[in-house]
């Protein structure tokens, strides 16, 4: 019995991936398994609606858009960088937008992706910028794109009150309870 469940299993995994329309393949790649930190050689990776969807080792026949020869190049997973500022790419003080107009937002989102993309950044928390571009910022968290750089925030800069210039749109709280208050309210 378990040898015809296991046939069967390869028999459904083989019709699977040759009945599916890939968007695009990745041959001949050496992949990092993060769950073992072992490097698996002569891999295939589909990739549908911008989703891994199949990691095959086996010479499986598959239709796919476009296929690319890794020529046994490592891939592995995106990389997340847990503290970013927009303003180190849209510019400080004057050079920065007071906003981001809606008419421009794809705009800076893809200048912000092509900063962080070509060095394997997929994923980036935005600690801190200018309150007027929460909104855009918020609304490109709600809508994450395989062709971005996905853009997550914690909200506004915000800083206690002290005697001193805030930096570019910074928030000013009088307490840790109103940091806590302000953060909570970037996502009602």
């Amino acid at each position: 019995m378990k040898l015809v469940n296991a046939i069967a299993a390869i028999l459904l995994t083989s019709c699977t991936m040759s009945e599916t329309q890939y968007d695009l393949a990745i041959r001949n790649a050496r992949v990092l398994d993060v769950y073992t930190g072992k490097v698996l050689p002569h891999q295939t990776i589909l990739i549908a609606e911008g989703k891994i969807r199949v990691v095959t080792g086996k010479s499986a026949r598959y239709k796919s858009t476009k296929i690319i020869d890794a020529k046994d190049r490592l891939v592995t997973p995106g990389l997340i960088d847990t503290h970013i500022h927009p303003t180190d790419v849209f510019g400080d003080y004057a050079a920065a937008p007071a906003v981001i107009p809606a008419d421009s937002a794809d705009y800076y989102r893809r200048r912000l992706s092509d900063v962080y993309l070509p060095y394997g950044v997929t994923v980036a928390m935005s600690m801190g910028h200018p309150e007027a571009w929460s909104k855009t910022i918020l609304d490109w968290s709600a809508h994450p794109s395989h062709n971005t750089l996905d853009v997550y925030t914690t909200g506004a800069a915000i800083i206690s009150k002290e005697d001193r210039k805030p930096y570019i749109g910074h928030i000013t709280v009088e307490s840790p309870g109103a940091a806590s208050q302000k953060v909570r309210d970037y996502y009602k």
